[in-house]
């Protein structure tokens, strides 16, 4: 205590005080839990107006989320929202609420309801990509309710295009139209779209995943070639575009019988990645396809 106090250096006594609360809230150990809440709550009745409100009813609302009283917790955060209209705080606030509902209280539907008051009253805040993402982790592992995960997800996506929050985003309502929505076609266009909006090692990995799941959960041996080779047209550098390209050309001649594609795609494999370890045996397979018909 006596090095929290020999740290103050506020003008006043009541911002001495101030400072002095917010730090030990900070930092007060479990023993200390009682007295620190109980010194703050008087300085709220000695000083009710005092400038520093919502940074010691933040600081308190943290100081019972820390001693596992989470309830205690959210009438703090409360305190804030309903006394300092203008505080910057307020949607961290919100965001707390939420978090305490989500995982201490276990109320899913009151912690989905807190964060998308956040989302509404508060756009702008840097809390609000974490309460979609939030809300739609709760719709999916807590409420079951897929389709409203998957409406949390793509309010991400049109919110933060282009980052790794779209990039997560997308991954996760794939996942959820695959997985747990049973609508393989739907899980394969969001994978398209993400390969358009990322690129790069992401969007080869998208296009891969769209082609297994045409295969495993579609069996439609046609789009699983065409994702295939989609690979090697918009990622000609990628290091499996070759072999995107020579399996495609397996799946015309192996499952599809289309020996004319086959070996149409089977040379486009051997001119576009000739110094690739499988352009021998792709020539090789041109070669016997072309000489059986």
């Amino acid at each position: 205590m006596a090095g929290l106090i020999a740290s103050v250096d506020a003008g006043d006594r009541a911002d001495r005080l101030s400072q002095l609360w917010q730090r030990l809230a900070e930092r007060a150990p479990q023993a200390a839990y009682e007295p620190a809440a109980r010194e703050i709550r008087e300085f709220f009745v000695r000083f009710p107006e005092h400038k520093d409100g919502d940074l010691l009813s933040a600081a308190l609302a943290r100081l019972h989320t820390a001693n596992d009283a989470p309830g205690a917790a959210v009438l703090s955060w409360r305190r804030l929202l309903a006394l300092y209209p203008n505080s910057a705080l307020r949607s961290r606030a919100q965001k707390s609420i939420g978090d305490l509902y989500a995982e201490a209280l276990r109320d899913p539907r009151a912690a989905i309801a807190v964060y998308q008051e956040l989302v509404e009253k508060y756009p702008q805040a840097v809390e609000v990509q974490a309460a979609l993402e939030n809300s739609a982790r709760l719709y999916d592992e807590k409420l079951k309710q897929h389709n409203l995960a998957v409406e949390q997800h793509e309010r991400v996506v049109k919110t933060f295009p282009k980052t790794p929050a779209s990039l997560r985003a997308l991954k996760e309502i794939a996942r959820l139209q695959r997985d747990r929505l049973g609508n393989p076609d739907e899980a394969i266009k969001t994978l398209l779209r993400l390969s358009a909006m990322h690129a790069g090692q992401d969007g080869v990995d998208a296009l891969l995943l769209a082609a297994r799941i045409a295969r495993r959960d579609m069996k439609d041996s046609a789009r699983q070639a065409a994702l295939l080779h989609q690979v090697a047209d918009d990622y000609a550098s990628a290091k499996e575009a070759a072999q995107s390209l020579f399996d495609a050309a397996d799946v015309y001649e192996s499952d599809l019988g289309n020996t004319a594609k086959a070996i149409e795609v089977y040379k486009e494999m051997v001119t576009k990645y000739p110094a690739d370890r499988l352009a021998r045996k792709a020539s090789d397979r041109q070669a016997k396809l072309s000489a059986a018909k």
